[in-house]
């Protein structure tokens, strides 16, 4: 909301400086009810900004009610379905349970660490880097 009325601002102030620099310019304003005579251009860019505010303040409050609105909804779905997901987990028979976080089939990384450094002793050069020119190309072997 913070953001709507900042940009609101600086509209409604863009308006204000062409009404400050153009102040003594006056026009007549023809509209459906009758005519207004010798108005100043400040005045008609101060009526432009209060309505750019007034507008979007409202247009941004009445966007802020239909998201709380959806938000809403997507909760009670939300937990709906995961009232719906625990009653199916408690059908389920005890052995085809999902298994806890830490008891999966993969080896725990701490195997894996372990598996990597004695491939690593086996073969001692596979990780060493060719030397290299000063352009950054392959040193010829001799």
């Amino acid at each position: 909301m913070r953001d709507v009325l900042i940009v609101l601002l600086v509209i409604a102030l863009a308006l204000m400086v062409v009404g400050l620099v153009n102040h003594d310019v006056a026009l007549d304003v023809d509209y459906l009810f009758g005519t207004w005579h010798d108005t100043s251009l400040l005045v008609l860019c101060s009526l432009a900004a209060a309505l750019v505010i007034i507008v979007g303040v409202v247009a941004a409050l009445m966007t802020r009610l239909a998201m709380s609105g959806d938000r809403r909804k997507l909760e009670a779905e939300l937990s709906s379905t995961y009232v719906r997901l625990r009653e199916l987990e408690s059908q389920l028979p005890g052995d085809e349970k999902a298994t806890p976080a830490g008891t999966s089939a993969e080896p725990p990384p701490e195997a894996l660490a372990a598996d990597g450094a004695a491939a690593a002793s086996a073969d001692p050069g596979a990780d060493e880097v060719p030397p290299q020119n000063d352009d950054g190309q392959e040193a010829a072997a001799d």
